[in-house]
Formats: C-alpha cells, structure tokens, sequence
C-alpha cells in the first residue's frame, strides 16, 4: 500500500486541563478540499495525533490516538476529546 501525504492540517489546543471533573469535552471538525480549486475531497483519511492531557509534549514518533475519512463533502470530525494539544495528518491510500 502507498500512502500519499496529502498535508498536515492543523495543531490544535482544546481547552485547558481542568482541575477538577467534570471533564470538558472538544472536537475538531474540517474539510479536506484540493489546493487552488477547493473541490471537496472524500474518502480522505485523517489521523488523529494527540497528547489529551494538556500539558505532555509530542513525541517524534506519535502513534494516531484516532482516525476518521472524509465524507462525501469534505468533511470529517473527532468528537469528545479531552482538553489537550492535538495533529492531524491527512492522506490518501492507494
């Protein structure tokens, strides 16, 4: 199987570790459309790298913590995360 990176498409900071529960929950949500034509892209898969405490540095070689694919319009979502600093890496199998 080759994989073609497509891009990495963000770091995100979900909230701060709280200090007492409840735990508050986020979610990262996009689209993967192609550069210059912003045609939405499907059945793009998305990987989900994560710290989900809120303070641990990433390491060199993160292991995706969850993985999505696109949907017909582009879209994809990670839903209930826990505050923490978050990657996404994009690409296409083929």
């Amino acid at each position: 199987m080759i994989l073609h990176l497509i891009g990495v498409l963000l770091w995100a900071q979900i909230g701060n570790a709280p200090a007492a529960p409840p735990v508050n929950m986020g979610s990262i949500e996009g689209s993967v459309v192609r550069l210059g034509t912003k045609e939405p892209l499907a059945e793009i898969h998305v990987a989900l790298f994560g710290t989900g405490t809120g303070g641990a540095e990433h390491s060199d070689h993160p292991e995706a913590s969850s993985t999505s694919s696109s949907d017909n319009a582009g879209r994809f979502s990670f839903k209930r995360l826990a505050p923490g600093t978050y990657g996404l890496l994009i690409f296409q199998a083929q």
